[in-house]
């Protein structure tokens, strides 16, 4: 058994061996190419024998032993021939200052860092010395902007090399040499010159060293990067170091520990502005605490005085309800009573009925009528209402009727509507002697137009009979026939419509609003201001729209177009006695479209008003007239205001004087009629 199991590792050792030994010749050597500036000793330079040697160059092939890659190095004189080598392919990676590697996407992590010093002559004065005075020899990309700020050197001359810095301060080309410490400690050696130069200023600065790989050579980037990490921790790091170094890693490493100790000074620092700063905040906020509980205590006296207004002010509110002669009520949203005056008390008692809070205002009579009227959703809502202002009402009960002038004033809290104050008076009295005014002044108009009314039916009552006379005799005559079918008929009929609008104009004014037909009763106007004008020296003229319709009391609009027609045409008479017997002027009736409904404009080019007259001219009793009862034109604002209707007048004394009446829209949902 034992001789069976010796035979079969025999045979399969040859095999094993043989396998061992192709995988190993499988795995390919890489080869990479390496350029560096030879001007670089003691870190990368060609030695005597014509090798590349230096502290790069062994940490270069301790990591080509490691990852199997044979290393060609191509010694180049400047950096710019470092670049170019790679930009021609000639070449995979370029050993280099960092500074002077150009595409910072491709270059490895740091390979050593070194510390810049300043090397002078040993016999030179102080300022030379410390690189602040005179020429300064320094390598391309070895100090930036910031050291050559502090070297404050009278010139530079920028080098190609650490040798070739050296080789400038040596030959007296410069005052002073700004190069790598190990470099220059390397070169004053080999040259056997250290005794007249010294190092006058230790550290000025660092910079450091590392590769540049081909773009987009991932792979070599990496690995090159992994061993560098795994190099720097390591001892050999150290052995490599103190092989080609005169002051030992612990100087080399200073860079690290001045940035360490700069770190921490950093640190320090912030920790202490931050307490700085938090110490200022606390206090500010402090400040700011105290001053905001101040601010509140303020508030909060104001607000305690303002509430003690408000109660006060509730109370004189309520107070003034309570006695006010209007009859008051105020309702919230759901129609519930929640202040009631003695005013409104008595009002619903005369309708039989008792009123109290808590009660639904819509069955209370009288405010029930005026609020069912009006939409609860809109007058509580957020926007402006048309229910707002003064209106009238008339309220029916059986035989009994009444109307009122109510104002309806909604009361916000918290920019909602929180109730509304509903106030009404009895007017039935009030327009009961207005009407009587209204009766009065049309009888004088009527008195003034009766005359010119004759006039005009004497006229066609002559043509009339002057047909009748001789019908008996020309009856059979064609001609006179026609003539008389077509006279006769027309002239009646005009007799006819002087007659209703006279009839019209003197029945007793209705007290009821309705949809009016505003060109037809300006038409009216017109007609009867031509039909009643006895001076042929004065022309009517009429421009109106047909088609305008407004909601109203037809009467009273009717009452104040004539008015002003009368006065117009009295005014214009007066002037044309000042005027040549041949001169005339005219009466203009208009209607058309304004902006917010209809305007009517009633234009004469009578004697006109002074500023002062036309202030006075609404005031009651107020006239220019001899014979004149002052209540004309207050009656005519006053009915304009109550048709929702506004009177304004405009005039130049000798010239002319024009009174607009303005009525709003009508209200597209009402019945329409023909017009």
């Amino acid at each position: 058994m034992r001789r069976r199991k010796f035979a079969a590792v025999l045979v399969l050792l040859p095999l094993l061996l043989v396998l061992f030994t192709q995988r190993a010749q499988a795995v390919p050597t890489t080869r990479i190419r390496v350029a560096f500036n030879q001007n670089q000793a003691p870190f990368h330079f060609v030695d005597s024998e014509g090798n590349a040697a230096g502290l790069h160059i062994d940490m270069l092939e301790h990591i080509a032993a490691r990852v199997g890659y044979e290393v060609e190095y191509v010694p180049v004189e400047t950096s710019t021939d470092c670049q170019e080598a790679m930009a021609h392919g000639e070449v995979d990676l370029i050993l280099n200052i960092r500074r002077r590697l150009e595409n910072p996407d491709w270059i490895t992590e740091t390979l050593s860092e070194e510390t810049i010093c300043v090397v002078a002559g040993s016999d030179s004065d102080p300022d030379t010395q410390s690189g602040k005075k005179g020429t300064a020899a320094v390598q391309l990309g070895t100090i930036t902007p910031t050291i050559s700020v502090h070297l404050q050197a009278d010139r530079t001359i920028a080098v190609s090399g650490q040798r070739k810095a050296v080789e400038m301060l040596i030959s007296g080309n410069a005052d002073t040499a700004v190069v790598l410490k190990e470099s220059a400690l390397y070169y004053l050696d080999s040259l056997d010159t250290q005794k007249n130069y010294v190092i006058s200023n230790n550290y000025v600065g660092s910079t450091s060293f590392s590769l540049q790989v081909a773009e987009n050579d991932y792979r070599l980037l990496q690995t090159l990067n992994r061993e560098i990490a795994n190099l720097r921790v390591s001892d050999t790091y150290s052995e490599i170091r103190e092989a080609w170094t005169q002051s030992g890693p612990e100087e080399a490493n200073l860079v690290w520990l001045e940035r360490m100790v700069l770190f921490l000074l950093i640190a320090v620092l912030a920790v202490g502005l931050y307490a700085v700063i938090v110490s200022n905040v606390r206090r500010a906020l402090r400040r700011q605490v105290e001053k905001q509980t101040r601010d509140l205590q303020i508030a909060n006296q104001e607000i305690r005085s303002h509430l003690e207004q408000l109660e006060a002010e509730s109370d004189m509110r309520n107070r003034i309800i309570r006695y006010s002669h209007l009859a008051m009520v105020l309702f919230d949203g759901k129609g519930q009573i929640l202040l009631v005056n003695n005013s409104a008390a008595a009002l619903t008692e005369r309708w039989g009925q008792k009123v109290a809070e808590q009660q639904d205002v819509r069955q209370v009579p009288v405010f029930g009528e005026i609020v069912n009227d009006c939409d609860m959703a809109e007058l509580f809502g957020q926007e402006a209402t048309a229910a707002e202002g003064v209106h009238t009402i008339e309220v029916r009960r059986g035989v009994k009727k009444s109307r009122y002038r109510y104002s309806l004033q909604r009361i916000f809290k918290a920019e909602r509507v929180w109730a509304v104050l509903l106030a009404a008076e009895d007017i039935t009295d009030e327009e009961a002697r207005r009407n009587e005014k209204f009766e009065e002044e049309k009888n004088r108009t009527l008195n003034q137009v009766v005359a010119g009314i004759a006039h005009e039916i004497k006229n066609p009552l002559t043509s009339i009979k002057t047909f009748v006379t001789v019908l008996e005799s020309a009856h059979a005559d064609p001609q006179f026939m026609e003539d008389f079918s077509r006279y006769v008929p027309a002239e009646v009929e005009r007799i006819n419509r002087l007659v209703e609008s006279l009839i019209s104009y003197a029945k007793p004014a209705r007290s009821v609003r309705e949809r009016v037909c505003l060109s037809e009763v300006v038409q009216e106007v017109a007609f009867f201001a031509e039909s009643s004008n006895q001076n042929k020296r004065i022309r009517v003229c009429a421009d109106i729209e047909p088609g305008h319709e407004i909601m109203g009391n037809r009467d009273q609009i009717k009452q104040i177009l004539i008015n002003t027609v009368i006065n117009g045409r009295e005014t214009m008479e007066e002037k044309l006695t000042t005027l040549p017997g041949d001169a005339q002027l005219e009466l203009r009736i208009g209607l058309k479209k304004s902006e917010t409904g209809s305007l009517v404009t009633i234009r004469d080019e009578g004697m006109g008003m002074s500023a002062e007259a036309i202030e006075q001219c609404m005031n009651p009793f107020f006239t220019t007239k001899r014979t004149g009862t002052g209540l004309g034109l207050t009656l005519s604002k006053q009915f304009a205001q109550d048709n929702n209707g506004e009177l304004t007048i405009s005039s130049e004394v000798g010239s002319h004087t024009e009174i607009q009446i303005e009525f709003g829209r009508i209200d597209d949902e009402a019945e329409n009629i023909d017009c």
